[in-house]
């Protein structure tokens, strides 16, 4: 999927953070 690792090691990270605040806020589950 990635073709730099360096990408990934950045993206991930900012994907999981993204999760973590979507379970905050409900705003964000409507949008799933």
């Amino acid at each position: 999927m990635f073709e730099h690792a360096q990408t990934a090691k950045d993206f991930l990270p900012l994907l999981r953070s993204w999760h973590e605040e979507a379970k905050q806020l409900p705003v964000w589950r409507k949008l799933r």
